[in-house]
């Protein structure tokens, strides 16, 4: 079980693409902006404010 803070989502979803595209190269010319990584971090914000922490399961291949 790994503890993430919202840094450490906001560096995974940056991973989340390659040189030829992917999410953020897509939603960014799609919605003018990276719209999964603000929802993630909005919702983590608003769960931390609540006093709610996210638990991630991390399971490697």
């Amino acid at each position: 079980m790994t503890l993430i803070f919202a840094e450490d989502a906001g560096s995974i979803l940056e991973t989340l693409q390659s040189e030829s595209g992917g999410r953020k190269n897509n939603e960014t010319a799609k919605y003018g902006e990276y719209r999964t990584k603000r929802l993630i971090l909005t919702e983590y914000d608003r769960m931390a404010a609540s006093g709610l922490t996210w638990t991630i399961l991390w399971r490697t291949a």
